[in-house]
């Protein structure tokens, strides 16, 4: 969530140790998404469970009634997981509300809690968002089975259930964009944790999806992304970060969150998509610029000169008479494929979990006017790759 020059980003994780347990709401803040300062726990288990994930909102007009001072409450909402703790035992799955009005330092778990009860033994994972529409706050929450349930409410507290969509799992999402920027032709996306998505209407009650559900992400080691809430209007930005999913044997952390995406519908020759491209903050670390044009490949080329651990690469190839061309990129192969029309993603089979590759990731990636573009971020336990725009996203763990 967002509010007043900072970027506050939550976080489930174990704070005694490496490995699952004691889940808690960590905390980080930033005013450019690329420097965070760790500001320690925001919410910790209690005698209704373990801390799981959630959403945050800004409560500009005190619709919840829980400001005390000058600053308007960010509200957390998150899964309390009875069953998990032994503190909890024998408590259900319920959701769950802390706010703050000191600007996010620390955290007044609800009085009223839970705010919705148990449902379905494991649903969990309550987004919030404000409908202009209907003047309602709307919330969506994963029910197990590939359900949604969506609920309203007045106050931020008391929750009516409105409906029931199929087919999405886990970390919800429900959001407005613009098609190709035109702020006159809005479509809302629904999207769950793998980043599947559809697009289609809300009328503050229901969503009613138009066409198949898609997805915008092909990497192995990406999932439970969230959206910023409360970009202020000026932006317009719906801003996205994940969960890289890389397990890093003895290191003092484990796993890592992915670079910001900006996300945007586009119309394509197959109709409406999803595009994700880096937030334009990134050139906030650019240090050393490489940069060449108009080289022939022949063979294979090492580039003089480009070293290091971090990279942040914008690079389009005319294709001419190529079959395969591509770059090597730490221990992943980044090629294309000119017969086949396919950008191909190989790395190591390794057992690093979601991280491995078993088989090279492909995608269909049609140049125009023969040049295929690729965008790639460079991190030390994670690569990502958009291609064609952002049209197709592969995140990907590596040592």
């Amino acid at each position: 969530v967002y509010y007043d020059g900072e970027y506050h980003l939550f976080y489930q994780h174990n704070p005694y140790g490496w490995s699952w347990a004691n889940m808690s709401g960590g905390h980080a803040v930033s005013t450019d998404m690329l420097h965070w300062e760790e500001l320690g726990d925001a919410i910790h288990p209690d005698e209704l469970g373990y801390i799981f994930s959630g959403g945050a909102v800004v409560d500009h007009k005190n619709s919840s009634g829980l400001q005390t001072g000058d600053e308007a409450p960010i509200m957390c909402f998150y899964t309390a997981v009875g069953p998990e703790s032994p503190w909890s035992a024998g408590e259900p799955v319920t959701q769950c509300l802390a706010y703050s009005n000191d600007r996010g330092r620390t955290f007044t778990k609800y009085d009223g809690n839970p705010i919705i009860g148990e449902i379905r033994g494991e649903s969990r994972d309550p987004k919030v968002i404000w409908h202009e529409p209907t003047q309602k706050w709307v919330l969506m929450l994963y029910v197990e089975q590939d359900e949604m349930d969506l609920f309203t409410s007045d106050n931020l507290t008391d929750w009516t259930h409105s409906s029931r969509l199929e087919g999405f799992h886990e970390c919800p999402e429900l959001f407005e964009l613009a098609i190709d920027g035109d702020e006159n032709n809005m479509k809302w996306v629904t999207y769950g944790a793998t980043a599947d998505y559809a697009v289609g209407s809300f009328d503050g009650q229901t969503f009613t999806p138009e066409g198949e559900i898609r997805t915008f992400n092909y990497g192995n080691a990406f999932y439970a992304s969230q959206t910023f809430s409360d970009i202020p209007e000026e932006d317009g930005r719906k801003i996205m970060m994940g969960w890289g999913q890389v397990p890093m044997p003895n290191m003092p952390f484990n796993q890592m969150i992915t670079f910001p995406v900006n996300l945007t519908l586009r119309t394509t020759d197959e109709g409406i998509r999803m595009f994700g491209e880096p937030v334009d903050e990134i050139e906030g670390l650019h240090r050393r610029r490489h940069s060449m044009t108009g080289e022939t490949i022949g063979g294979t080329n090492v580039l003089p000169g480009v070293e290091g651990e971090l990279f942040h690469i914008t690079a389009e190839f005319q294709i001419g008479k190529a079959e395969l061309f591509g770059l090597t990129v730490r221990e992943f192969d980044i090629k294309y494929n000119v017969a086949t029309r396919q950008l191909i993603c190989d790395g190591p089979d390794n057992d690093i979990g979601p991280g491995s590759f078993s088989e090279p990731i492909a995608v269909p990636l049609f140049p125009a006017d023969g040049v295929v573009k690729v965008e790639i971020i460079v991190d030390r336990t994670f690569v990502e790759v958009f291609a064609d725009k952002g049209r197709y996203y592969l995140p990907m763990g590596t040592y």
